[in-house]
């Protein structure tokens, strides 16, 4: 697109250029023309000299001087338009800065414009799980059914909150922590998710509590955010055991964030809630001002913490008696 200082060069080219030619052109027919026809004319006053000239021999002769000295006179002393110029240069750059302050204005807009729809559907996320927590059949409902009645209920609105793009790939999960399959440690399994490409939950991996950054998150009862995965200092914390790894990882999982699932005063995390995005900086350390996508994840992670201490609290009340 040709912003006003590509057109004002364009322009004052081509103006340059017309005026020049017109420079010449009018210095050689003041020359050639003007000057050379004075001089004819006056040699031509004395084509029949005979003695001593006339009047009228006198008066062409003076006339023709005239017309000669002011040719000579008009092509020395000409000027180019270069004032004119550069009256135009300014005037161009003045509206080169009216451009600049338009196009931040719209800048502006188009990021108050993305946060605006960020936060309103963050708003009809939180409406729309707390309400599937307030329909919720307490005496019948296990943990592991509450991260899919919470992400069915805002499927929609996630994703948009969280910033994600149609030509994004992107995931949402929640993982639940429990005793490893192998040895005396805990695994994080899916229990639900929201994604760009489905997968399937039996080929899910599970993450042994402080590997990688959902086993890390857990571990570490803290909330994790990474910029761009694949920058050396972070490859190197994140770095997954070779069971773990798929091929795919260093084109999907490029930025993301994990948040623990933080119940009472459990000493374990309940679980962690993650969001991912195959562009770089799409989760910030350093957040932007404005609606931070991380938001979503704090979000998702609080209501399902406040699910899972609904469904403990009636079985708790129940062991007491």
């Amino acid at each position: 697109m040709n912003t006003i200082r590509t057109m004002k060069s364009d322009l004052m080219d081509r103006i340059a250029g017309r005026l020049d030619a017109a420079k010449r052109a009018n210095k050689t027919v003041k020359g050639v023309f003007v000057a050379g026809a004075a001089a004819v004319a006056g040699i031509a006053q004395f084509a029949d000299f005979s003695g001593q000239p006339s009047v009228w021999q006198m008066a062409g002769i003076t006339a023709t001087s005239l017309v000669l000295l002011g040719a000579l006179y008009s092509i020395f002393v000409e000027k180019d338009a270069e004032e004119e110029l550069k009256v135009a240069a300014a005037a161009i750059d003045a509206a080169q800065i009216v451009e600049n302050e338009y196009r931040q204005q719209i800048q502006l807009f188009d990021e108050y414009a993305a946060d605006a729809r960020k936060a309103t559907n963050l708003y009809l996320a939180m409406h729309l799980m707390r309400g599937a927590l307030e329909r919720l059949p307490l005496g019948g409902t296990v943990e592991e059914d509450l991260a899919g009645t919470l992400l069915s209920a805002a499927h929609q609105q996630l994703p948009i909150a969280l910033g994600f793009e149609t030509h994004h790939q992107w995931t949402i999960g929640i993982y639940k922590a429990g005793a490893a399959v192998e040895g005396d440690g805990i695994d994080l399994k899916i229990a639900g998710d929201l994604r760009a490409i489905p997968c399937d939950h039996s080929n899910a991996r599970r993450w042994p509590s402080g590997k990688g950054f959902i086993g890390f998150a857990h571990a570490q009862r803290r909330e994790i955010i990474v910029d761009d995965v694949r920058e050396p200092t972070v490859r190197g914390l994140f770095m997954l055991p070779g069971e773990l790894h798929r091929p795919h990882d260093g084109e999907r999982y490029v930025s993301f964030v994990s948040v623990p699932i933080l119940v009472g005063d459990d000493d374990s995390p309940w679980g962690v809630a993650i969001a991912t995005n195959d562009q770089s900086g799409h989760f910030m350390v350093q957040e932007p001002p404005g609606v931070h996508a991380a938001e979503a994840v704090r979000a998702l992670a609080g209501m399902v913490a406040l699910g899972v201490t609904m469904i403990k609290r009636p079985s708790r009340a129940a062991d007491a008696q």
